[in-house]
């Protein structure tokens, strides 16, 4: 179309043999840097690789790991083996963290007494991400009067004193657990641990899992308006379905966090009751009852008390500041 000599619309382009010449080395360099993908996870990674500080904490848990879950394999003595004429030794080639009044070897109650901790840090914790998660997620989703009620029950666990019904917990199955564990109706592995024990697993199942599930109600009220939920909502999924497919695997940034910090608050819950001697069953150790056991004697023998209050110092540490870096890593906010 041309009005008064001048082009107003055209389909004609100019092209040059300039056009066509290789692309230099700083153009195929900004093409490959602009066609790089990366997943989430390998994203994290990368970021998580630049914290030093979570880097190194990552590596003194999985050398707690080996210590406490291959040490007591490689060690000569088992922890309630009584040697006779070694009573109350300090440090030596021998016995490289001394013995206690019983002749027992320190290293290797230490090592069983980390693993005991671990062990029931990682468990109790996932017994909190699998009722939290579920529960917030329900609530999240359903909302309304729903919600509303389920969060009211949440409000209520909170002002519960959880440490006296744990105690109370404990005095109130010692005698029940005590007769099945005789009777055989129980789980080795459980009657090992004891009541305490027990009765500290039953009260994170009942009341612990409350913060968890305000993150994840949190996390699901914003989700579940965008439009990959709504998309799935026409396609006919139910309720579970979303949250098992659609929800949860978009908070588990979150999940992975919180489960990761609730670690060695579980820990920390557990050394505490073996010190007031309601924790695990004698002759177990745990890192709370040979700090318990290292008091009557620490006058004169303090090294009692030095090795299971620095490894359980060592693993609350490692775990919070590996945990502070991984949020940091997961969080998309923070890109």
């Amino acid at each position: 179309m041309i009005i008064n000599n001048k082009k107003l619309f055209s389909t004609q382009i100019e092209v040059t043999a300039d056009d066509f010449a290789p692309a230099s080395n700083i153009e195929r360099e900004k093409l490959t840097s602009i066609g790089e993908q990366t997943s989430y996870w390998r994203d994290a990674w990368r970021r998580l690789k630049m914290n030093k500080i979570a880097m190194v904490s990552l590596v003194v848990i999985i050398l707690v790991l080996l210590f406490a879950i291959v040490g007591p394999f490689l060690s000569p003595y088992t922890y309630d083996q009584q040697i006779r004429g070694d009573e109350n030794l300090t440090p030596s080639l021998k016995h490289l963290f001394g013995t206690d009044n019983l002749g027992r070897d320190l290293l290797v109650r230490t090592m069983i007494g980390a693993r005991i901790s671990i062990f029931i840090g990682i468990g109790a914790s996932l017994l909190v991400l699998v009722i939290g998660s579920i529960y917030g997620a329900v609530s999240g989703l359903i909302g309304g009067k729903v919600d509303s009620f389920m969060m009211r029950i949440v409000e209520i666990i909170y002002s519960l004193p959880d440490m006296l019904i744990i105690i109370l917990l404990r005095i109130v199955l010692d005698d029940p657990l005590t007769k099945a564990f005789d009777s055989g109706n129980m789980l080795g592995g459980l009657q090992v641990l004891g009541p305490g024990i027990i009765a500290m697993f039953i009260v994170y199942a009942l009341l612990y899992w409350v913060g968890m599930a305000r993150i994840v109600r949190g996390q699901v009220l914003q989700l579940k308006e965008m439009e990959y939920v709504n998309a799935a909502r026409a396609l006919g999924s139910n309720n579970k379905r979303l949250i098992m497919k659609h929800l949860l695997p978009n908070c588990i940034g979150q999940l992975v966090v919180t489960t990761m910090l609730q670690i060695p608050s579980v820990i920390f819950t557990e050394a505490y009751l073996s010190f007031l001697g309601i924790g695990v069953s004698k002759p177990l150790a745990s890192l709370g009852s040979l700090a318990s056991d290292a008091i009557n004697g620490i006058s004169s023998y303090p090294y009692r008390l030095v090795f299971p209050a620095a490894t359980i110092s060592i693993i609350i540490l490692a775990f919070n500041l590996f945990g502070d870096g991984l949020r940091d890593a997961l969080d998309p906010r923070l890109k």
